[in-house]
């Protein structure tokens, strides 16, 4: 999709003319639409019939590439609103209608419009009404309607999947200025609906946003001259280096900040349905700490449940998209599981996983497990022992905080699972897991033990949670 984000000030000198032939070969665009358009003739756009709502048309996109695309909605300034057969939703945009080169054959067309389920998917159905049964029957399923989770059958989600589809389909809030950056959004986000159409200027610290540049600007001059705190409310939980720090912040203790946080991270997370409701959840900020204005700079976040029946430690994670590729998402997940490991119990995010969600969790639990077997390794052949040859799923899963069926996800996809009379058996030499090492060409980031700063609520029964335990 590209990387839709830029500074503000490069925002400002493309919409002063200046500068912009810099930035249109990198293929980004103030309009969403320089780049290369489709040879058209005047006799020709004159000959082409018209795109309509559910038409499906093969489009020329800005970086001359053509895609199958079906058509979501059409403006009154002849602009429609495309959605590319077999791609994410995070690049669906707006386009003119000289990008139309043709309109698709029959089967391309079915091809197009046919794609998997919108069921609602059955770990979120589970979640809907266990809150609903906690709350006397009074749970809603997602801020978009006002159904009774504990009354939902099967077909009634779906029906609520699809409409929920339908009325998120097109973006409602093109870009964001945060953080000195100018973010292109990727997702439909619950906004009122004064906002929408709009780009929004958000507060670094308190997360408030406008329709104005100058209402924001006045927002936190005025937040400064009050002397109030430029990082996130709640307790600093984690110091790393280079200036990372991770914010505790309990949802029923700073609940506008939770909400903000959440509508302006479903601009960027198609399946998040939670956006008013944040008391059950505990939020975990990622900041970077910026010596120029003495603020901490929010980088990321990932949420959990503070009561978890299913062992869940995380149900959202999210980097904001102009601080990805950094290593955050992996840093993220691996202070999640350094928080469980603390908690001394075992841990698993909610599913399904969005697919950069999926690519970071396997890369964490990939470098998790094989550096945890080469290091028991190491050990046994130390003291002479031979406790490489007994270690268990369980002990694995002691060790990391990693729970067992991500344990056996991961090493079936790395090939290490033997069956043998009916049971599965790890199996596996030290020279393959050096090399798979050694192939992980980007480690991921992790976090510092010791710079975390935590106790958790309740202390549960001790087991192992480190390599010299015995």
């Amino acid at each position: 999709a590209g990387r839709a984000f830029r500074s503000e000030s490069e925002a400002r000198a493309r919409e002063g003319g200046r500068g912009s032939e810099e930035v249109k070969k990198e293929g980004v665009s103030a309009s969403g639409r320089l780049g290369a358009m489709a040879p058209t003739t005047r006799k020709e756009a004159l000959a082409k019939p018209l795109p309509t709502v559910g038409s499906v048309w093969r489009v020329c996109r800005r970086s001359g590439e053509q895609l199958l695309a079906e058509v979501v909605e059409v403006s009154g300034e002849g602009q429609y609103y495309v959605h590319y057969a077999s791609h994410d939703r995070r690049m669906d945009e707006w386009v003119s209608g000289d990008q139309f080169v043709c309109e698709a054959e029959e089967t391309a067309r079915r091809a197009a419009s046919s794609g998997p389920s919108t069921a609602a998917h059955p770990e979120k159905q589970k979640r809907y009404k266990r809150r609903a049964e906690q709350q006397g029957g009074r749970g809603q399923p997602n801020a978009l309607g006002g159904v009774d989770a504990s009354e939902q059958d099967q077909s009634l989600a779906e029906r609520l999947e699809l409409a929920r589809e339908r009325m998120t389909r097109v973006k409602n809030v093109p870009a964001i200025v945060f953080s000195g950056w100018e973010v292109e959004t990727w997702y439909w986000s619950p906004f009122p609906e004064a906002y929408h159409g709009s780009k929004l200027y958000v507060c670094d610290f308190t997360l408030r946003y406008a329709k104005h540049k100058k209402d924001v600007v006045a927002h936190a001059e005025a937040y400064a001259a009050a002397g109030k705190p430029r990082h996130p409310p709640g307790d600093k939980i984690y110091s790393g280096s280079e200036g990372i720090s991770l914010w505790e912040v309990r949802g029923s203790a700073e609940r506008l900040y939770c909400q903000n946080l959440c509508l302006i991270a479903k601009l960027f997370l198609d399946h998040k349905t939670l956006y008013y409701d944040v008391d059950p959840f505990v939020f975990y900020v990622l900041t970077e700490y910026r010596p120029d204005d003495r603020g901490h700079h929010v980088l990321g976040y990932f949420s959990k449940e503070t009561h978890s029946p299913d062992d869940y430690n995380l149900a959202c994670i999210l980097t904001f998209p102009q601080y990805q590729r950094r290593g955050f998402g992996t840093l993220l997940i691996s202070l999640s599981y350094e928080l469980t490991k603390l908690e001394r119990t075992q841990g698993s995010p909610e599913k399904p996983l969005s697919d950069l969600g999926k690519l970071s969790y396997r890369s964490y639990w990939t470098w998790t497990l094989l550096t945890t077997l080469r290091d028991l390794h190491t050990l046994a052949t130390a003291d002479g022992a031979d406790h490489a040859s007994r270690i268990t799923v369980d002990q694995l899963g002691k060790l990391s905080g990693i729970k067992n069926e991500d344990i056996f996800s991961t090493l079936h996809h790395l090939n290490m699972l033997r069956y043998w009379k009916g049971q599965a058996v790890i199996r596996v030499h030290r020279t393959e897991i050096d090399a798979l090492i050694a192939n992980i060409k980007r480690p991921p980031r992790l976090a510092e033990p010791d710079s975390i700063s935590w106790t958790p609520p309740s202390a549960p029964p001790d087991h192992p949670t480190n390599l010299d335990a015995s």
